[in-house]
């Protein structure tokens, strides 16, 4: 059961992890001919006045193919302003070229407001999304010698460092941003984060409950401890997370992959196969199928199963050689036996 879990968890982990990645950028994209980005939003972003982002923007956004930097920046607006419904909902339709905009975005404002401690902030961002950890952490550090009390940048830093497995210098950088900021929403997040990848759990879901009682009605810190109770077998309160997730973030695939993985384990299968086709609908992704495909095959509905398996190897970047698509495979094979 427990092995079950840590796999799903590794898959969701990507998809939260985009997710997360988004949600603390505070960042922008380049302006470009189908843009709507003004000198007016400009100011607002560097002074992170995100209610008056999303004021300017939220008339004047429109649904467009391109590659949108008001895609992007309303997106982070509806985000950093609690709006989550809509702000998920934006995030998950956000394209690769959206995030490459964004970022010739913050190469450019570095450059223009050399002194401002946000822009430093914001390159160091998308370095650190991009994977090039060393030059986020340089461009944080200076955000944080232009302004030592930028809770947001000791946050931010804290994560890249988690990301480069220096977990006590992270730590540290997540306990200053509480010290200067006591209710920093994201640094308990990232602090319930830390504990969960040392596998204790019981102070995670007490970082993340914490997070929670300050923004109750943010999706972000319930989805990390209903996957944390899911880690722990502990089926009912995840079901009860991820269902209040839901009513806040009814277009995130992830909430709905958890509560149908809950729900599978507990044998209820009906609600399970529910679960996890409408998160195969909202985002396609290998693990969903090859979840979906064993529990066909828990229904004797082999065909089915089949199906979902074949889809799994097929959305895994590594094919038959990745990760779920070597189980996906094995899974395959055992079904001819």
């Amino acid at each position: 059961m427990k092995n079950r879990n840590k796999s799903l968890a590794f898959s969701l982990r990507q998809l939260i992890l985009f997710a997360m990645i988004f949600f603390v950028l505070s960042g922008v994209v380049s302006a470009g001919k189908t843009d709507i980005i003004d000198e007016n939003v400009e100011k607002a972003v560097l002074s992170q006045d995100w209610e008056k982002v999303y004021d300017i923007l939220k008339d004047k956004y429109i649904k467009s193919k391109k590659p949108s930097s008001a895609r992007v920046l309303l997106t982070i607006a509806c985000l950093e302003t609690d709006r989550d419904t809509e702000g998920w909902k934006l995030l998950c339709n956000l394209k690769k070229e959206d995030n490459e905009q964004w970022k010739k975005w913050v190469e450019t404002i570095v450059s223009k407001y050399p002194d401002n401690p946000v822009s430093h902030f914001l390159l160091g961002s998308a370095y650190s999304r991009s994977g090039d950890y060393k030059k986020a952490i340089e461009e944080l550090d200076l955000a944080i010698k232009l302004d030592q009390k930028f809770a947001a940048a000791y946050v931010r830093r804290g994560r890249t460092y988690m990301l480069l497995n220096k977990r006590d210098k992270a730590m540290a950088d997540y306990n200053k941003a509480l010290e200067i900021k006591p209710k920093s929403y994201k640094a308990y997040i990232y602090l319930g984060d830390a504990f969960t990848s040392e596998k204790d759990y019981d102070k995670a879901i007490e970082q993340y409950s914490k997070a929670i009682k300050i923004k109750p009605n943010k999706s972000l810190a319930i989805i990390n401890r209903a996957y944390t109770y899911l880690h722990q077998d502990e089926y009912d309160p995840a079901i009860k997370d991820f269902t209040r997730a839901i009513k806040i973030t009814p277009e995130f695939a992830g909430v709905y992959y958890g509560r149908g993985i809950a729900y599978k384990n507990k044998k209820e299968y009906k609600r399970a196969l529910k679960d996890l086709t409408r998160s195969i609908e909202l985002k396609p992704f290998a693990s969903a199928y090859f979840e979906r495909g064993n529990l066909y095959v828990s229904l004797k509905k082999y065909d089915e199963a089949k199906k979902d398996f074949n889809m799994a190897i097929k959305k895994d970047l590594g094919g038959e050689k990745g990760f779920i698509g070597r189980k996906a495979k094995k899974a395959l094979v055992e079904l001819k036996k």
